[in-house]
């Protein structure tokens, strides 16, 4: 029932926007997929913009104008265990079911042997809204290493949150952003804003394939990309880090030039152009210049009649979820039928 209602929720604004905006090529690859779907790519569309930009643009999260600013000592020489000139390996974010920090654990295992100066550190492992349940990969990520008996040794984990604007004082103090994850649906159009924070540290990259970022790091130079589970290729990746220092200056030296171009000010561009000129989408505006004054509703609604306990249930969600003011606001907007 779930899964219906946000489909149906998704399917009502991509039928009834003007424009859209999404992360990547791939997110908006997938998109476009929907609002064909839709019925949204159309003649009409298609003869206004053959690109479609005007219906649908990509516009990732950006960056800030202001580099990072290292304000505290945070990681080096702080955390026990991990020394002022041991090279840091920095997971910066959260441990969740669809990431797969095991790879990395492995690896540190082999690591370990051969050079004991080069420690993992996991920025944050519990969400800071109680309400988000601790998801079983956080288990089997400290259990792991546990097992393998290089648990704060060479793999640390921060159990608490770093504060958003701490966060650069932790990224300017290692000297490698990793991320691993299986190579899945979720992963294939995903974009993940941490590995954002490295290029806007300049923090050399060592991450899995799958994604548009891991790409990016391979096409422009930021780092290395391996094969999803490959403890051997990580290990490799990771004591080239280590040991190429030409290598690893060219990588910091990409990183300078490509992050300007994810900023704010650059990625933004798209949504601003439709803001200084805003206009409906040609499909919409065929159907108004028709006569017709209500758009109709998306043909995934036909014939999916709902029944009075289909309300009642719904009105008392809304008012254990949103109180009596929302509820009110949905009542006016069923009674609309919108």
């Amino acid at each position: 029932k779930t899964n219906t209602s946000v489909r149906d929720a998704i399917n009502q604004q991509l039928y009834y926007g003007d424009f859209f905006i999404c992360a990547s090529e791939k997110q908006r690859d997938y998109w476009l997929g929907m609002l064909s779907a839709l019925g949204r790519v159309n003649p009409y569309t298609f003869g206004e913009d053959p690109t479609l930009s005007k219906l649908i643009d990509v516009v990732p999260f950006g960056l800030p104008t202001k580099r990072p600013l290292h304000s505290r000592r945070a990681l080096k020489g702080v955390v026990p265990g991990i020394e002022a000139d041991d090279f840091v390996l920095l997971w910066g974010g959260g441990i969740y079911n669809w990431l797969d920090p095991r790879v990395l654990i492995k690896a540190m295992t082999k690591i370990w042997e051969i050079r004991p100066d080069i420690k993992l550190f996991f920025l944050g492992v519990k969400h800071p809204n109680p309400q988000v349940k601790e998801l079983a990969m956080v288990n089997e990520t400290v259990s792991l290493a546990k097992s393998l008996g290089i648990y704060e040794k060479n793999v640390f984990l921060n159990f608490g949150w770093v504060e958003y604007e701490d966060r650069q004082n932790y990224l300017l103090e290692s000297d490698v952003g990793v991320i691993s994850h299986p190579e899945h649906i979720e992963t294939r159009f995903a974009f993940r804003t941490r590995v954002l924070d490295y290029i806007w540290a300049h923090l050399p990259i060592i991450t899995t394939k799958g994604d548009s970022l891991s790409d990016l790091v391979e096409e422009e130079g930021l780092g290395l990309a391996v094969k999803e589970t490959d403890v051997e290729a990580m290990v490799e990746a990771i004591l080239r880090m280590a040991s190429d220092k030409e290598f690893y200056q060219s990588c910091v030296q990409n990183l300078e030039r490509v992050e300007p171009c994810f900023r704010w000010n650059e990625v933004s561009k798209p949504l601003i152009r439709f803001l200084q000129d805003p206009r409906i989408s040609a499909s919409k505006k065929k159907h108004l210049a028709s006569g017709q004054e209500e758009i109709p509703r998306p043909m995934a609604k036909v014939g999916q009649r709902k029944g009075f306990s289909y309300y009642v249930r719904r009105l008392f969600y809304h008012l254990r979820r949103s109180g009596w003011r929302k509820t009110g606001e949905y009542v006016a907007n069923v009674v609309r039928g919108r």
